[in-house]
């Protein structure tokens, strides 16, 4: 029976080292990182559209078959690597309209979707004049891009960091303590911002861009972003 009250000696000594960690680990301060970088872009993917309607889908799906591949053939003089362009999709659907309350036939829609990714910007003018030749009916949207995203993405993600440890460090000082080791992480995750074109072209019609004079195409810049909670242990001097 003389071990008993050891026992509870050592139960006793757990019970009050574990109160102490609650209460060392209950010293803590929460605290957020944002950063953020801009980039200039130097690349662009622009989506073009082509569709024809016709009362036989052949015809209709020749139509547009044909101002692809005269695109295509077009813009080889950019000189553009194979991977830059897509142009692999086709839809061939019925086309109807209601006359009287009535559906009526009125042929066959074929529709086809060209992307392509201009890794020089000063081409871009030129590309659309070669779409507008061969063609193409609709430039859905440009959007701008910069070679190396991941890059950015990182130096965003460091500054959020840094954000972090300043205003944790800041803070304890402030109340007297020291800043302890980090006690939790809670990534919100990165942004990319990617401003699509602001030159009055976005699906533009054909018609309508062939009265524009030609001119600079103006973009924003791109912006990578990244937000971090850190949760920081506080060390107090009694």
């Amino acid at each position: 029976m003389k071990s008993l009250p050891l026992a509870i000696c050592a139960i006793a000594f757990m019970l009050s080292s574990l109160s102490t960690q609650t209460q060392a680990l209950d010293r803590t301060i929460i605290t957020s990182g944002t950063g953020e970088v801009s980039a200039e872009p130097n690349m662009a993917e622009i989506n073009l559209q082509l569709e024809a309607i016709n009362l036989d889908g052949n015809r209709a799906k020749s139509d547009v078959d044909k101002r692809v591949n005269r695109f295509l053939s077009a813009i080889k003089r950019l000189d553009l690597d194979d991977s830059s362009v897509i142009a692999s999709t086709l839809q061939l659907n019925p086309n109807y309209e209601y006359r009287n309350q009535a559906r009526v036939f009125i042929g066959y829609r074929a529709s086809r979707n060209v992307t392509v990714t201009l890794e020089k910007l000063d081409l871009l003018n030129q590309l659309m004049d070669i779409a507008l030749d061969s063609g193409i009916d609709q430039i859905g949207h440009v959007q701008f891009k910069v070679t190396d995203e991941d890059k950015y993405q990182r130096l965003a993600q460091q500054l959020a960091i840094a954000d972090s440890k300043k205003k944790a460090a800041r803070l304890a000082t402030a109340y007297g303590a020291t800043l302890g080791p980090v006690a939790q992480i809670q990534y919100q995750g990165a942004a990319t911002h990617l401003p699509e074109a602001q030159f009055r072209m976005q699906s533009m019609s054909r018609s309508a861009m062939q009265d524009q004079a030609p001119g600079k195409y103006l973009h924003d810049q791109l912006r990578f972003s990244d937000h971090i909670n850190v949760i920081f242990e506080l060390i107090i001097d009694n």
